[in-house]
């Protein structure tokens, strides 16, 4: 209880010491500061109170805010580092004085020692503010495979085949391990091409249209890089099962299928706004599937004779949505 009303004191001190006429950048940047503490933002507090330092390093208060971010976010080590810090500049604050040693005498002496960053470093090592906190997250996807359709020329030899730009929207779940592990789960649907079938003498016969559903288990390795960008390579290893459907002139349809094994290594980046996160996927899609049978059973044959599949695979291009239940990045 000692401890709590001496750190009730601090975060009242703070709040009264205002910043120089002087500094408006490093006003505006405090007060963003106060505010993001207030919210329990503590990434983005932590990062305001360095801005308004960058703009005025005379401000010995914001160090001082600093320790109160890092205490208030439970790093009594980082906490700890930016008091003393504080109290190099102004050892005539005996309150902070008195906290910090009681802080002090609360954590193992050689472990707070150790926390101790080195000259130079503006980050505490206990705090280990670089780090990416574990957790579970769920993503929203969306995304086009660039395929050339070779299958289809293979089929229909004397049609004039584009590459197609397929669609596709997925979901996935991940769980983030403090190393940067992750482990996923993803399901996807669409691939959705569709072709015109023409006769010898170029008259439509109907369409030809292909669609896929999917899905796999996602390892990968996240990366932090700057104070809000997550780059994650991961490696999809699943199952993937299509289906071809011929529409004809006159309303009647058949429908084939085809299934497989497929292997997608992509890098994700999203940029994080706390819980929430923004990104981009870059892959290479390669669907290994079986023969596309009948709805008997029985193998399509392409042109030259043989057994036809389905090339599904492509480079991919996407976009997702994320929200971490836990913060990747706090400090």
């Amino acid at each position: 209880m000692r401890s709590i009303a001496l750190f009730a004191a601090i975060v009242a001190l703070t709040a009264v010491s205002g910043l120089p006429a002087e500094a408006p950048s490093a006003r505006a940047s405090f007060d963003a500061g106060m505010k993001a503490q207030s919210d329990k933002r503590w990434g983005d507090a932590v990062r305001d109170f360095r801005a308004a330092l960058a703009s005025d390093p005379s401000a010995i208060y914001v160090i001082k805010a600093l320790g109160n971010t890092y205490y208030l976010a439970g790093d009594r080590r980082g906490a700890l580092y930016y008091y003393r810090q504080y109290l190099s500049k102004n050892p005539r604050d005996s309150a902070t004085q008195k906290f910090a040693d009681n802080l002090q005498a609360a954590l193992d002496d050689a472990a707070s020692r150790a926390a101790s960053p080195s000259v130079g470093t503006d980050t505490p090592s206990g705090a280990d503010a670089d780090a990416i906190k574990g957790g579970v997250d769920v993503r929203l996807d969306a995304g086009f495979v660039v395929n050339g359709g070779s299958d289809i020329e293979k089929l229909l030899p004397d049609s004039t085949v584009s590459t197609a730009f397929a669609p596709w929207v997925g979901l996935g779940l991940d769980y983030a391990f403090p190393s940067g592990l992750t482990l996923g789960l993803d399901v996807y649907d669409g691939q959705w091409r569709s072709y015109s079938i023409s006769d010898a003498s170029g008259d439509s016969l109907g369409t030809l249209d292909i669609s896929a559903f999917g899905f796999q288990g996602t390892p990968g390795w996240r990366f932090r890089f700057f104070d809000r960008l997550l780059v994650e390579p991961c490696l999809g290893l699943g199952y993937e099962k299509s289906s071809v459907t011929v529409n004809f002139t006159g309303d009647t349809a058949t429908t084939d299928s085809a299934s497989g094994f497929t292997l997608w290594p992509q890098v994700r980046a999203e940029w994080l706004w706390d819980h929430w996160g923004l990104g981009g996927e870059l892959g290479y899609l390669i669907s290994n599937t079986s023969a596309v049978k009948d709805p008997q059973g029985n193998a399509i044959l392409a042109a030259d004779g043989s057994n036809w599949a389905l090339q599904n695979g492509g480079l991919t291009l996407g976009v997702y949505g994320s929200y971490h239940f836990t913060p990747p990045f706090q400090p």
